[in-house]
């Protein structure tokens, strides 16, 4: 009887230790967008902007923004904002890795959004090519309500009109970001939770080409 017993509780130390390893299979996540559709995202552009309206479309197998939509004015250079992207499905990632491929037919700002949760909490890597517009610059942001906090920047961005890529990673417990392969910002912060999407800065001909996310 007391085998019989303890070969009960032994299955069920088996089945509990299935059932947990089953779940935190289960919740890991591999997304893969290639190429991305407009239908996988909602629109997001602030109400008072310049030389927009925003124009999202699909052009050979890429998702394209290909109006010149910025926020001007006095705040052109603390926010470096235009529109956004953002994928419709409420997911909660915390520890990530993301891949962004795209090509920029313009030379002005694109955003790697993540930790999204609404229009003003979210994180973001933003990099810009245009001197003209305070380039080459490469900056990981935080948005509060009151603007955006600037936590990393270097002095380094994409090239225009090349097949480029962003990868953020967080599954260290920090945010790497490699440009082209580089690790060009490391910076310690609080992990966070939210959902994921793109943006454009002033970039009239901005296409992105593929985006991987995943968790383990």
């Amino acid at each position: 009887m007391r085998y019989f017993l303890r070969s009960l509780l032994g299955l069920g130390v088996l089945l509990s230790l299935f059932l947990l390893s089953s779940c935190s299979k289960s919740s890991d996540i591999h997304l893969e967008l290639n190429p991305p559709k407009l239908s996988d995202f909602s629109i997001w552009t602030p109400p008072h902007y310049s030389d927009g309206p925003p124009k999202w479309e699909e052009r050979e197998g890429m998702l394209c923004q290909v109006s010149n939509v910025f926020v001007g004015g006095e705040k052109e250079y603390q926010l470096f904002e235009g529109t956004r992207a953002i994928y419709r499905k409420p997911l909660k990632l915390s520890k990530f890795r993301m891949k962004v491929e795209f090509i920029n037919h313009d030379n002005d700002g694109v955003s790697v959004i993540f930790w999204y949760k609404t229009p003003y909490d979210f994180y973001r890597v933003i990099t810009v090519s245009d001197p003209s517009n305070k380039g080459p610059f490469t900056s990981l942001q935080r948005r509060v309500p009151s603007g955006y906090q600037t936590l990393e920047t270097v002095g380094v961005s994409y090239k225009p009109g090349e097949e480029q890529e962003i990868v953020i990673d967080t599954t260290e417990g920090d945010v790497k970001v490699f440009l082209n392969g580089s690790l060009v910002i490391r910076h310690k912060s609080p992990l966070s939770k939210g959902t994921f999407g793109i943006g454009s800065y002033a970039s009239k001909g901005l296409c992105f080409k593929e985006i991987e996310v995943e968790t383990n």
